[in-house]
């Protein structure tokens, strides 16, 4: 019943709890997806889950970033804020936020690419496969070989990269690791 289940997690957010508080938030939110307003009460929870639980930092982060129409105005300074407290409490998805933004230059900040490489080529989370899949469709030769990179450390890793990564890009960044590791 995700009534009763709402209301249990709205009751544990009253009494203290972060995890309740950002479950209530997250069923609040998925209550309205079809909306493209975030509901207050849903901010709220994702507001008070931020204390300790990266997930909803990350969310605090992009809802800053981003701002949702009439709930929260963009403001670069908080975004930051809870985007640097959920990759310090070692958010992989957080991190790779930051790297898109880094790469992209989303929401007015310079483009680094060499910053989101280097933060992307360590991170083996979901969510930077996905953002270099991305990338490597719309014909980006730095995620092409991380992806590469990553395919030929872990063959095992995704068969949706197989058809991006092909034979020669395979052989060629094999061949520039190999000179890499016999010149040290």
């Amino acid at each position: 019943d995700p009534e009763k289940e709402l209301s249990f997690y709205i009751e544990a957010a009253v009494l203290g709890s972060d995890i309740g508080a950002f479950e209530a938030a997250v069923l609040i939110e998925q209550s309205v997806a079809n909306d493209s307003d975030l509901p207050i009460e849903a901010l709220i929870y994702y507001r008070q889950a931020a204390a300790s639980i990266s997930a909803a930092q990350l969310k605090m982060a992009e809802l800053y970033y981003e701002g949702t129409n009439q709930v929260i105005d963009r403001d670069m300074v908080k975004g930051s804020y809870y985007l640097k407290r959920a990759i310090r409490q070692g958010n992989d998805e957080a991190e790779v936020y930051a790297s898109e933004i880094s790469y992209d230059g989303l929401y007015g900040f310079e483009v680094d690419q060499s910053e989101a490489i280097t933060s992307l080529t360590g991170n083996n989370s979901i969510a930077a496969f996905e953002f270099l899949e991305k990338k490597a469709k719309e014909g980006d030769a730095d995620a092409l070989e991380m992806l590469a990179v990553k395919y030929i450390l872990n063959p095992s890793l995704s068969s949706r990269s197989e058809g991006l990564v092909s034979e020669e890009v395979l052989y060629r960044v094999s061949n520039s690791w190999m000179e890499v590791y016999f010149l040290s």
